[in-house]
């Protein structure tokens, strides 16, 4: 039935399907890292609801990863937000500066969780590598330790 629907639409009723397929991709892996998030979060010892808070989540990310004082790295998510409505060399530049701050954020979580390899993993396959580090008991959090000149080790 669905096939024939098609072919009455055209190629238009095609592409439509297509885009269609590819939103509920998109659905699916979000709720899958939304839920992996959830489980790191609980597994740091945060509430899991903040992980489905958008800006929110990146701050409470921030400071399970660097702790205290590192709170100015949100400024990336901000940079990428207001990047995309500034059109030039000035919005690439600041959308540029937010993704590889965001890009720095998510390595450094994962850090905290799993050795390097998972992070870099977790950088090209998040939807694979997050609930695998969330739901195993293999991978625990380790909370970053301050010393006496404010840098964090990881």
């Amino acid at each position: 039935m669905i096939y024939l629907d098609l072919l009455a639409f055209g190629i238009s009723g095609i592409l439509l399907y297509i885009l269609f397929f590819i939103l509920f991709i998109a659905f699916i892996v979000s709720i899958i890292i939304l839920i992996a998030q959830w489980k790191m979060f609980a597994k740091a010892g945060e509430e899991g609801w903040k992980a489905l808070i958008p800006i929110y989540n990146t701050w409470i990310m921030i400071k399970l990863t660097f702790g205290e004082g590192k709170e100015w790295l949100i400024s990336g998510t901000l940079f990428a937000i207001v990047g995309n409505y500034i059109d030039g060399p000035i919005g690439a530049l600041m959308l540029f500066a937010g993704v590889i701050m965001s890009v720095y954020i998510s390595y450094n979580f994962i850090r905290r969780f799993a050795e390097v390899g998972m992070s870099i993993a977790s950088l090209i396959l998040p939807v694979i590598i997050y609930p695998i580090v969330g739901f195993s008991s293999k991978y625990k959090y380790t909370p970053p330790t301050i010393h006496f000149d404010d840098e964090y080790t990881l």
